[in-house]
């Protein structure tokens, strides 16, 4: 580690290891800014405390309990050894401020075989509704041929919702 006093900042190489309320990481290479409270990191693997999320990312931008940056990442809530699901975005943006999340060039993969892309997506990051496109179906019979629905949410109201499947 090296500190630089009169910047209160510092460069940490090899083996880092980062802990708060929310997230834990261990990442190659960091630096921090200790008056604003913004920590860099590089290739860091991380927990997401609250939603036992876990992933890897190139890039980690942490502005502690304002706002999450995440560069090139892999991100899912299966079991270590068990990933049946992930997903992969270019970025992703967490507003813990806001509680919104935005993320880009998201692909879903089930067992590593990509099912879903979508250049950007948003989502709340608490259990406050929001209306938009929900994840599509399909299906083939005898009688109606090949379907394909597309499901969106409306959020009319707080005690009030529809979905429209076209």
């Amino acid at each position: 580690m090296v500190y630089d006093q009169p910047n209160d900042t510092a460069d940490l190489q090899g083996n880092v290891h980062y802990w708060d309320e929310t997230t834990y990481l261990n990442s190659n290479e960091a630096f921090l800014t200790f008056d604003n409270g913004v920590g860099e990191f590089k290739d860091a693997d991380f927990v997401l405390i609250d939603s036992r999320g876990r992933g890897i990312a190139e890039k980690m931008v942490l502005d502690v309990g304002t706002r999450t940056d995440m560069e090139q990442l892999e991100y899912t809530t299966c079991d270590p050894g068990d990933e049946f699901w992930k997903f992969s975005a270019s970025s992703l943006t967490l507003d813990h401020e806001n509680n919104w999340g935005t993320a880009r060039n998201v692909v879903v993969r089930i067992k590593d075989y990509p099912v879903f892309y979508t250049p950007y997506m948003s989502f709340p990051l608490s259990k406050e509704r929001k209306s938009g496109f929900l994840a599509p179906s399909y299906g083939n019979t005898t009688r109606h041929g090949f379907q394909l629905n597309t499901p969106y949410y409306w959020n009319i109201s707080p005690n009030m919702d529809a979905t429209l499947t076209p």
